[in-house]
């Protein structure tokens, strides 16, 4: 019989973490990529638009920000 300790739920918030910022990252590498091949053609990236619904600091927003100056470095470096 296991029990769900407050060290358990700790350690799992950080693996949710941990996978959610190994996707994010999968998307960028995945767009640089997606730049590079296709060096050729006049590609237009969007940024994403924050959440007007909730606060401005909220931790979503503050990731949406995070992608978006992330995506702005790649567009600037493959330009």
């Amino acid at each position: 019989m296991f029990r769900n300790t407050r060290c358990d739920r700790g350690e799992w918030r950080n693996e949710r973490y941990r996978l959610r910022e190994i996707k994010k990252h999968k998307v960028l590498v995945h767009m640089a990529q997606f730049i590079q091949v296709n060096v050729h053609s006049n590609i237009i990236i969007v940024n994403i638009p924050p959440r007007h619904d909730i606060g401005s600091n909220s931790v979503i927003n503050l990731e949406i920000q995070a992608t978006n100056r992330k995506l702005n470095k790649i567009a600037k470096s493959l330009h």
